[in-house]
């Protein structure tokens, strides 16, 4: 039994976080064999937009993924991190192929932080570069957590320790 994987990539940016998230797309292509999506949520893909993330598609073979990608997107806007979280969405249309969504949690189009959803579907070359659906998040991200449940202090009598039984 080989110790080695059958099937590796390095990103090739610095800090573009490749393989941060990774997933079954499931048969993009209906060849019959499932395909692998993977992110980069800080990748920059050009100059006009800094980390903004990337997704890539591998279509399955025999033995291993495609060395090369046979489909690549990208964020909207910088630090959107799109990429963050890849998945295989099953048939969404019905046409045979499966279909992925790509999250990009820091999409910020008037409201900060409040994401997006979106996605392309498949055919026989892999998925289609045009996106099929969005849908941005309607509630910012909360800025502060939550805050607990504050205890009540009890107030002490003046001359008692609350520790401290007093002697009858």
């Amino acid at each position: 039994m080989s110790t080695w994987p059958i099937w590796a990539r390095v990103g090739g940016q610095a800090s573009a976080n490749y393989g941060y998230d990774v997933a079954n797309a499931g048969d993009t292509n209906a060849d019959g064999i499932d395909d692998l999506l993977v992110g980069a949520p800080t990748y920059t893909w050009s100059a006009t937009y800094t980390n903004d993330g990337a997704a890539w598609l591998y279509l399955g073979g025999a033995t291993a993924p495609a060395t090369n990608p046979a489909w690549s997107g990208h964020g909207q806007l910088s630090s959107a991190r799109y990429g963050d979280a890849v998945a295989g969405a099953g048939d969404l249309n019905g046409d045979g192929y499966a279909d992925v969504v790509i999250g990009s949690p820091y999409y910020a189009n008037g409201q900060s932080f409040e994401g997006k959803a979106y996605v392309h579907l498949g055919y026989s070359g892999g998925l289609m570069n045009s996106v099929a659906f969005s849908r941005e998040g309607t509630r910012p991200m909360p800025t502060t957590a939550p805050r607990g449940r504050r205890r009540r202090r009890q107030r002490r009598r003046p001359g008692r320790h609350p520790h401290r039984r007093l002697a009858p």
